[in-house]
C-alpha cells in the first residue's frame, strides 16, 4: 500500500524491486496491472490530482446510509433533499471564505502552512534564474547523523523531485522554499480548481422547490412505463452498502474466505458465531 502512495518515480522503482526480490511470486499478479492505474508516482500528469481511489460507489454509501431500503420514489427525493441541504451549507461557507479573503480552499491552505513550518531547515541554491532551476537541501540530521535529500526544483515546468508538486497540483515544501527565497507568490503555483472562485462555481447553480405535486403541469415529454420484470419481490427491502468491484472478499468463492474458527463457516468469526451465541 505505502508503495502506491509514494510519489517520487525513483524511490518507488527502487522500492518495488526490493519488494519483487522478496516476493518474487507477486510478479506475474503486478505485470498485469499497469502503474499509472495504482501508483501516485507514475501519474506523469497529475490526473489523479493526488488522489489514490475514483470510487464513487463509497461515496454514495456514505450519502444514502440508513435509506437504501427506501421505495425508489422516497430515494429520490431523499438525494434531491440532501443535495439542496449540501448546495445552501456550501454555498454560505464558500461566500464567508470569499468575504474573510481566503484564496484556496481550507484543507490545501492548512497543509501549506504545514509544509511552510519545514522549509526553516531548508537551504536553497540557485542554478539559473532565466530557467527558474534551483536545488533545496533539507538540514543535516543530528539526531540521526543523517545527511538532508537533495531535490531539483523546476518552477516553469513546475516539478519538483520529491514529486508531490505535480501529484498534487500545489506546491510541496521545497517549492514554498524557492518561493519563500524568491518573494515569489506561491499562491501562483496552485491549480485554479484549488481556488475558492473555482470552488464557488461548483456551487452555484440553484435549485427551485417542486410544491405541491397535485398543481405540477403534466409534461409533454415521452410516457415512462416500468420493467415489470424489475418489481421488487416480497420480503424486506435490501439495506446493505452497495457492492462494487473493490469489495474483494465477498467476491472471492467460499474455499478462499476466512472462515469462524468456532464453526468453520464462512461469512462470520468467532464473535458473531451464531452457533456460539445459540449455545450462550
Amino acid at each position: 500500500m505505502k508503495l502506491g502512495y509514494m510519489s517520487s518515480k525513483i524511490m518507488f522503482d527502487i522500492k518495488f524491486q526490493e519488494f519483487i526480490d522478496a516476493n518474487p511470486q507477486c510478479v506475474t499478479w503486478f505485470e498485469r496491472l499497469a502503474k499509472e492505474k495504482w501508483c501516485r508516482s507514475y501519474d506523469a500528469e497529475g490526473r489523479r490530482f493526488g488522489h489514490m481511489t475514483t470510487n464513487l460507489a463509497e461515496c454514495v454509501n456514505k450519502v444514502l446510509r440508513g435509506a437504501r431500503n427506501l421505495p425508489i420514489t422516497a430515494l429520490v427525493k431523499l438525494t434531491c433533499s440532501i443535495l439542496v441541504e449540501y448546495f445552501v451549507t456550501r454555498r454560505v461557507e464558500i461566500n464567508r471564505n470569499i468575504a474573510e479573503g481566503r484564496i484556496v480552499a481550507k484543507k490545501v491552505e492548512d497543509d501549506l502552512q504545514r509544509m511552510d513550518q519545514l522549509t526553516v531547515h531548508y537551504r536553497v541554491r540557485i542554478y539559473d534564474r532565466d530557467l527558474q532551476l534551483f536545488e533545496v537541501e533539507d538540514a543535516y540530521n543530528q539526531s540521526t547523523h543523517v545527511a538532508g535529500d537533495i531535490m531539483r526544483v523546476d518552477l516553469i515546468n513546475r516539478k519538483c523531485q520529491c514529486g508531490r508538486f505535480t501529484a498534487r497540483r500545489y506546491p510541496c515544501s521545497h517549492v514554498l522554499a524557492v518561493c519563500k527565497m524568491e518573494k515569489l507568490n506561491h499562491y501562483s503555483y496552485v491549480d485554479p480548481v484549488f481556488t475558492v472562485q473555482y470552488i464557488s462555481q461548483v456551487y452555484a447553480a440553484h435549485w427551485y422547490p417542486i410544491g405541491k405535486e397535485l398543481l405540477i403541469q403534466q409534461g409533454e415529454g415521452p410516457t415512462v412505463i416500468p420493467n415489470v420484470t424489475l418489481t421488487r419481490t416480497k420480503g424486506r427491502p435490501k439495506s446493505t452498502r452497495i457492492q462494487n468491484e473493490m469489495d474483494w472478499v465477498e467476491s472471492q468463492p467460499a474455499s478462499n474466505q476466512q472462515r469462524c474458527r468456532g464453526c468453520n463457516q464462512t461469512g462470520h468469526n468467532m464473535r458473531t458465531c451464531p452457533t456460539r451465541l445459540r449455545r450462550a
